[in-house]
């Protein structure tokens, strides 16, 4: 492969990633209060319960970044949302590389109506970075001063837990 061919090829894999991170909004820990809305309300009941099986959700996705291993996205994510998790770590997979490193969350508001739920959070992916899997030398060319993104998750109850289903960038924050 030539030099241009294999920048050229390096560029596409930034895009996919960087698509990835704004439909998905890539986890780590949640914010320090992990029981507590930005707005200082505390969550209970069910609304407690979607926000730690999205927790687990996003611990899910860094494991299988990090290790290449998608088997136990399944769950945690269900439909469009596992679609397109498996899809964008086969891309990273296979262009021999992982995705190392936290991503920080606020989360603004969870709403549980029936028998769908709505949590919008501020997802920061600025420490989160692609390394090459067989050298562990970090990817070159990635943007690290990303802008945070505020995002919509939709969650379902599967198996007596609360699946991703659905997640959508609405905008900075």
């Amino acid at each position: 492969m030539t030099a241009v061919a294999g920048g050229h090829r390096r560029g596409w894999l930034l895009l996919l990633v960087l698509a990835l991170l704004a439909v998905v909004g890539f986890v780590g820990t949640l914010a320090a209060n992990r029981s507590s809305s930005e707005s200082g309300e505390a969550f209970t009941g069910e609304r407690l319960r979607v926000q730690q099986d999205y927790g687990d959700y996003w611990k899910a996705m860094l494991v299988a970044n990090e290790s290449g291993d998608g088997s136990a996205l399944a769950d945690h994510a269900a439909g469009e949302q596992l679609e397109i998790l498996r899809a964008n770590l086969g891309a990273l997979t296979g262009a021999g590389l992982v995705a190392k490193g936290s991503v920080d969350h606020r989360i603004r508001s969870i709403t549980v109506d029936g028998t769908l739920a709505t949590l919008v959070d501020c997802v920061d992916v600025g420490k989160w970075i692609q390394y090459e899997a067989r050298s562990g030398r970090v990817q070159p060319g990635q943007l690290t001063d990303r802008p945070k993104q505020l995002a919509s998750y939709t969650l379902a109850p599967r198996g007596g837990r609360w699946l991703v289903t659905r997640s959508e960038v609405l905008s900075e924050c």
